[in-house]
């Protein structure tokens, strides 16, 4: 099988790296990736024809549309069986042009829907659009079962074609975690800050700590904060409830090569989201063997394993963060030892790219056979 793997927010994303350094040995890969991004002795080919990096904005739309043109050139004219949509930067349009190769050349169109509706909801026109799009592709992968009923419900036609994949762990970070020793708990909050992150909640729930515990923890709020996707001031919050002294933010990109370090102090992962479909930053802390506190919606109830790798707590109760924080600051080490063990087997058994890879080869083979035809 011949696959067409499309990423536009590489390398950024690790996800298809990852994802096709194992898929390759079930299906012949090639990746597009763009001209500035050169990986090294990968099992499966490359082709530089995304986005170029350019900051002035005239010339950054036109690198955009040359190289969406160059990928519209590559799936129409490649031998490719399968076209595998992993994300898009402009949706509209490359929607358009997916759709446009589909109906000229009958490709099988495979997506993986990261986010089953956009995060900031309240854009209709968006949300009809990946409704279409959904009817459109020949097969969907989610990453858990939470995401399958969402889509379900969302677009009830696209039932069949659904497949639940998880999300495997980082492998440039996996094997990297170290047991570093320190006088205070250390809590870590990591990704992109946007507003269902919960960060809000998180800082209310670290001003209702007694001062016992506010002079044994420290929080660390590190990721970019895009004011067009969240233009709250945390700094104001921070200063509003008197958390300086032990709360750190940090809202700027977390450099690669500084993820191992920020991790390994940490003792504890923190995802106070309000919602979320599948999060790579709970894979990340997996990565790092680091035993997670989350609040309760379905997603982290499914992907802790029931609490298994960590605390999950009610996020309708007021003091439900503050007391888990707690809690987890007076566990045993013999239990923070077994989070970590269940993290290990669940990383083992499930979110393990040789079992991602397997299972998608047989998506591709499935829908190769079969996708109705439009």
């Amino acid at each position: 099988m011949k696959v067409l793997m499309v990423d536009q927010w590489l390398p950024n994303q690790p996800y298809a790296l990852d994802l096709c350094r194992k898929l390759a040995a079930y299906a012949e890969v090639t990746l597009c990736t763009p001209k500035y991004f050169q990986p090294e002795q990968e099992p499966f080919r490359c082709r530089n024809i995304l986005e170029s990096k350019v900051k002035e904005k005239k010339l950054g739309l036109l690198s955009y549309l040359w190289g969406v043109f160059r990928l519209a050139g590559a799936a129409m004219l490649g031998r490719y069986e399968v076209l595998h949509i992993q994300s898009f930067k402009k949706q509209a349009l490359e929607m358009k042009v997916f759709r446009l190769v589909k109906r000229l050349t009958g490709k099988k169109i495979v997506y993986t829907a990261h986010n089953i509706l956009p995060h900031e909801r309240g854009n209709r026109k968006e949300a009809e659009q990946l409704k279409q799009w959904y009817d459109l592709c020949d097969a969907i992968v989610v990453h858990n079962e939470h995401s399958r009923q969402t889509l379900i419900g969302f677009a009830p036609e696209a039932a069949d074609k659904i497949q639940v994949i998880p999300h495997g762990t980082f492998n440039d970070f996996v094997g990297m975690a170290r047991e570093e020793k320190h006088d205070k708990t250390v809590f870590l909050l990591f990704g992109m800050i946007r507003k269902y992150k919960g960060i809000d909640d998180l800082l209310k729930a670290a001003s209702l700590l007694p001062a016992e515990y506010r002079k044994r923890f420290q929080i660390i709020i590190a990721g970019n904060q895009r004011k067009d996707l969240d233009n709250t001031d945390y700094q104001a919050m921070l200063s509003k409830y008197g958390l300086e002294d032990f709360v750190k933010l940090s809202n700027s990109r977390v450099p690669d090569e500084q993820v191992p370090e920020l991790f390994n102090k940490s003792d504890c992962c923190l995802f106070p989201y309000k919602e979320i479909y599948g999060s790579g930053a709970l894979l990340m802390a997996y990565s790092f063997e680091k035993p997670v506190i989350v609040s309760g919606i379905p997603t982290f109830i499914e992907e802790t394993d029931q609490g298994a790798t960590g605390l999950i707590y009610d996020r309708e109760e007021e003091r439900g963060l503050t007391d888990a924080l707690i809690r987890f600051a007076e566990m045993t080490e013999t239990e923070k030892q077994t989070m970590k063990e269940n993290i290990r087997r669940l990383c083992k058994t499930k979110y393990n790219w040789d079992v991602s890879a397997k299972t998608l080869a047989s998506v591709y083979e499935t829908a190769g056979k079969s996708g109705k035809k439009r």
